[in-house]
C-alpha cells in the first residue's frame, strides 16, 4: 500500500469513528514502521475526506472509471443495498432487453427465457459466494475492513467489465438484426479481457483501501479464490468419472 493510500486508509478510519490508537496498532501489527505512521497522520490532517453516503448510479459510474479512490472513500458507510441497486441495474436490465430481443428475432419458448434468469441469479449468490471467499483470504492477510467493505469493492470495482456486458448486448442486437455477428463477437472478446483486467486492478485498488492491505497481499486474496474454484470444479469432476466409471 502506497502512503497516499496509508493516509486515506487513516482518513476513512477515522471518519468511522476508529481511534487513533486502535489504527496505529493495527497499522504496526501489518508491518508498517513508526516513522511512516506518524509521517501518515500528519498528512491525514490535511486530507480532505469526501462525503460518505449515498452516489448516485450515474456519479458512481463516472467516478469508479476517472476517480476509484474516491468513489470508494465516498461509498465507504453507504447502505449496501445502493451497491446491489447499482449491480442489478448494470446486470439485470441488459439481460432482460437481450432475453426479450432474442426471443423476438429467434422465436425462443418461454423456458429458455427462465433458465437465462436462473443463471444471471446464480451469478449473483456466486458473486456473495466469491465475495466471501476473497474477504477471508483478506482477513488471514490480516485485511482490517469488513465484508461489506469487500462486497463494495467488488461490485463497483467490476464497472469496466459490467460496462463492456452492456456494451456487448447493445453490439449482439444490432449484429442480430443488421448481420456481422460474428466480426462483432470477436471485437467483444478482446474488448471483454481488457475490461477484465481493468476491473482486477479497479478492484484491488478497493480492497488496499479499505483493508490497508499491500498490493502483493491483495493479489493473493483475489487469487485464492479462483484457486478454490478451480479446485472444486476439478472435484467435481474427477468425483463425477470416477462415480460413472
Amino acid at each position: 500500500m502506497a502512503s497516499s493510500d496509508l493516509n486515506e486508509y487513516i482518513a476513512v478510519q477515522r471518519s468511522q469513528g476508529v481511534g487513533d490508537d486502535q489504527i496505529r496498532s493495527v497499522l504496526l501489527t501489518k508491518g508498517w514502521k513508526q516513522s511512516l505512521i506518524d509521517e501518515a497522520f500528519g498528512a491525514e490532517k490535511k486530507t480532505t475526506v469526501p462525503s460518505s453516503g449515498h452516489v448516485g448510479i450515474f456519479q458512481a459510474f463516472t467516478l469508479v472509471i476517472t476517480n476509484p479512490r474516491q468513489l470508494f472513500m465516498s461509498v465507504r458507510t453507504a447502505p449496501l443495498k445502493d451497491a446491489a441497486f447499482y449491480l442489478s441495474v448494470f446486470v439485470l436490465v441488459p439481460a432482460i432487453v437481450n432475453l426479450s430481443t432474442t426471443a423476438v428475432y429467434l422465436g425462443v419458448g418461454t423456458w429458455m427465457v427462465q433458465q437465462s434468469l436462473a443463471v444471471v441469479g446464480m451469478c449473483f449468490v456466486m458473486l456473495f459466494i466469491m465475495s466471501g471467499l476473497t474477504h477471508g483470504a483478506c482477513r488471514l492477510l490480516r485485511g482490517s475492513g469488513t465484508y461489506t467493505n469487500t462486497l463494495k469493492a467488488i461490485i463497483y470495482g467490476s464497472t469496466p467489465s459490467l460496462a463492456v456486458n452492456i456494451l456487448g448486448m447493445l453490439l449482439g442486437i444490432v449484429g442480430l438484426v443488421g448481420g456481422g455477428y460474428s466480426e462483432i463477437r470477436m471485437v467483444g472478446m478482446i474488448a471483454g479481457l481488457i475490461a477484465a483486467v481493468w476491473s482486477l486492478i479497479t478492484i484491488a485498488r478497493g480492497l488496499m483501501l479499505y483493508h490497508a492491505m499491500s498490493g502483493l497481499r491483495v493479489v493473493v486474496a483475489l487469487i485464492v479464490p479462483i484457486l478454490v474454484s478451480l479446485l472444486a470444479i476439478a472435484i467435481f469432476f474427477i468425483y463425477f468419472f470416477l462415480g460413472f466409471f
